[in-house]
């Protein structure tokens, strides 16, 4: 992970994983990356906080990659899907008091975030069909649980994470304190499951002579300097009354600041890091992320958008994505066998003019000598007369959202419905019911089914 042959500053291993020549230090070059969450939420996050919910995620992966962004990681968070999650505190008495308001973390964590376990199908599901690397869950205050947040981290697996693609799901406490304190939070879940430890003296005390398996490498650690300051990754009350940063430590650099907890007086210019050659005390966040960013930005590859056409001919910021996945298996396909379980399903980003005006949105699918069909109000395939098309909505005329999910298949198998040859292209669309403008994905989501 870490041989770099023709010294360009990108591992041979993220040559290949990029396309480059790993002998050829003109071949490429280091480039940041898109990291696609999806963020489920809670009743209790709905309740706690006073904004839409959409809203206030939106505000706080703001914040978070600002702090990313701050500390030069070339990492940015993008939200693929927002949903509200069915969950009732499920707990064992161990850990809870019956009645309690406050979700345990460890619980929603075990729900969700185990491999194979719980309701692993559910999230894993939505996940693989949003093509999205992470998932996030944001839940209210955390009243008497001991723990802020949590994440599935890779560890001790010196940069790879080709078999930790399951270390996916991070869950924080959303309490509302303000001064971005949540929003830190969050940035320090993540950076767990990019393969960061705490800090040195942090895993020492945890983990004894296993110190240095905390993190993906020894030095994708926090850095603190006693009763200073102390970077994301740490507990700053682990280090005497050092307050804490918006920085991940960072070895090359030493712009970072902070106020002195006893004279309030601002300090700049202190290094954010210590060299990784310091084999006890190398603390280097971001060149470890550095290392493992690429390999999360492809955990699940991003839906393929379709383009966009409209019935005025003109051009309009309306985007299209729509992929096919079998099962709960991460990655797009476009064959399948009639055996398999498909689920297919567009998104619509709709044009920033046309969000809250009254609108339908479309689904129609052309399956060839099958027929042509499209969705109605209620769910069903209705069939369509491609020759002198009719078009009803999907959804009753209501106000259109920034994000429109338009789901066509849900797990089907045809082989029971004798199917064993099939070609569907599927398109989406969306009218404007004032002006009736109609704008439509300019390229089917194709499917095809075959022995």
């Amino acid at each position: 992970m870490l041989k770099d042959a023709d010294t360009d500053g990108i591992s041979d291993f993220n040559e290949d994983l990029l396309g480059f020549d790993a002998a050829d230090k003109n071949s490429g070059a280091h480039k940041d990356v898109v990291i696609d969450v999806v963020v489920f939420y809670t009743k209790n996050f709905k309740e706690d906080i006073s904004v839409d919910p959409e809203t206030k995620i939106n505000n706080a992966f703001t914040t978070v990659n600002e702090i990313f962004s701050g500390s030069n990681t070339g990492i940015e968070f993008n939200i693929v899907h927002y949903e509200l999650l069915n969950y009732e505190n499920n707990c064992i008495e161990e850990r809870c008091t019956a009645g309690q308001r406050w979700n345990d973390t460890q619980s929603v964590m075990a729900e969700y975030g185990e491999k194979g376990k719980n309701q692993w199908r559910f999230s894993e599901k939505i996940r693989a069909l949003k093509g999205a690397d992470y998932v996030m869950i944001l839940d209210g205050k955390g009243e008497d649980d001991p723990t802020a947040g949590q994440a599935a981290s890779g560890t001790n697996n010196r940069g790879y994470f080709g078999f930790n693609k399951d270390k996916r799901t991070a869950f924080v406490h959303y309490e509302s304190w303000g001064y971005d304190i949540d929003e830190e939070v969050m940035a320090h879940e993540l950076g767990h499951l990019l393969g960061m430890s705490h800090s040195r003296k942090q895993s020492l005390e945890t983990f004894g002579d296993n110190a240095k398996t905390a993190g993906t490498f020894p030095w994708a650690t926090g850095h603190a300097v006693f009763d200073k300051f102390g970077t994301i990754m740490t507990y700053p009350s682990k280090f005497g009354i050092a307050l804490g940063i918006k920085r991940f430590s960072d070895a090359s650099r030493s712009d970072c600041e902070y106020s002195d907890p006893v004279t309030l007086e601002k300090i700049y210019n202190v290094f954010c890091g210590v060299d990784r050659s310091d084999s006890e005390n190398g603390a280097d966040a971001v060149g470890a992320m550095k290392i493992t960013r690429y390999q999360h930005e492809n955990f699940s590859p991003s839906r393929p958008a379709l383009g966009t056409g409209s019935s005025d001919g003109k051009s309009y910021p309306a985007k299209f994505l729509a992929g096919a996945i079998k099962d709960i298996e991460l990655g797009f396909k476009t064959t399948f066998k009639p055996s398999d379980a498909i689920t297919a399903e567009g998104t619509i980003n709709v044009a920033p003019e046309h969000i809250g005006k009254i609108g339908i949105t479309h689904i129609i699918v052309d399956a060839g000598l099958l027929g042509a069909f499209q969705v109605n109000t209620e769910g069903q395939f209705v069939g369509l007369d491609l020759a002198a098309p009719n078009l009803v909505g999907s959804i009753a005329p209501r106000p259109l959202k920034g994000i429109e999910d338009l789901m066509v298949l849900n797990e089907l198998i045809v082989e029971p419905l004798g199917v064993t040859a099939a070609t569907l292209n599927v398109y989406f669309g969306y009218t404007v019911v004032d002006s009736g403008l109609l704008l439509y994905s300019a390229v089917p989501l194709t499917i095809q089914i075959a022995e």
